[in-house]
């Protein structure tokens, strides 16, 4: 064991790549456990591949780059691409819009990527910390200033959800008898249930009335929880105009 140790601790020293690497996939790890425990859509997996292809990408960059400029370019390219990546976790229900968070925090695992490939620990570090920071203590003062806060009682208006699911018309009956288990286990009752033969497909409809920041959150655990069915071409939900 003290061989191995020794070895590794070696490694680190000779090679600054692997130190790099390993020091972007521990902090985005750290940043992505966050995400992963309030079952955000970008969690710990894809924010720890984010900073680590920013290292990889940065690192290559000095490892081939005859200049500073280039690898200035190289940061600036990775910066944009994960922008676009960012943009997918965006979504927008109604007057809406979800994801801009999470879309900052991978924005921020690419910076905090790029920094320790650029052999920046400390900022790497300190954006981590503040990253971390910024998703659970200032979302618990909002908390406090918005409970604090006069609120204008309103009657939630009842809203109308659909959820969809394509699959095999040889799978339809077992996939509707685990559409009815999951909504049941998550407490939500179908108004109607409805199927759609095709020649080779069933398109498998549900309909749920009632308020929208109650189901919502449900029916996204709901398909999470039947997206991984192989039988499952396709599967979504949405919410239409109140009834």
């Amino acid at each position: 064991m003290t061989l191995i140790y020794n070895w590794l601790i070696q490694q680190f020293v000779d090679d600054t790549t692997i130190a790099h690497l390993s020091l972007a996939l521990v902090l985005g790890t750290v940043i992505g456990m966050e995400r992963q425990w309030r079952q955000r859509t970008a969690g710990l997996r894809t924010n720890a591949l984010v900073a680590l292809g920013a290292a990889s990408f940065v690192d290559l960059a000095h490892s081939v780059a005859t200049t500073s400029a280039g690898v200035t370019q190289v940061i600036a390219y990775v910066v944009s691409g994960v922008g676009f990546l960012g943009a997918g976790a965006i979504m927008k229900e109604g007057t809406n819009i979800r994801g801009l968070n999470t879309a900052a925090t991978v924005w921020c695992s690419a910076a905090v990527g790029a920094a320790a490939a650029a052999d920046q620990v400390q900022v790497a570090v300190v954006t981590t910390i503040g990253v971390v920071f910024l998703n659970v203590m200032i979302r618990w003062v909002l908390g406090r200033f918005e409970s604090n806060a006069t609120a204008v009682p309103t009657v939630p208006m009842p809203s109308r959800f659909v959820i969809r699911i394509v699959c095999s018309r040889d799978h339809a009956a077992p996939i509707r008898s685990l559409l009815l288990q999951a909504l049941t286990q998550a407490g939500l009752t179908p108004s109607a249930l409805t199927s759609s033969n095709g020649p080779e497909q069933v398109q498998i409809t549900a309909q749920l009335t009632g308020d929208s920041m109650e189901i919502a959150p449900w029916l996204e655990q709901v398909v999470a929880r039947l997206g991984g069915e192989p039988a499952i071409s396709d599967i979504g939900w949405h919410h239409g105009t109140s009834m």
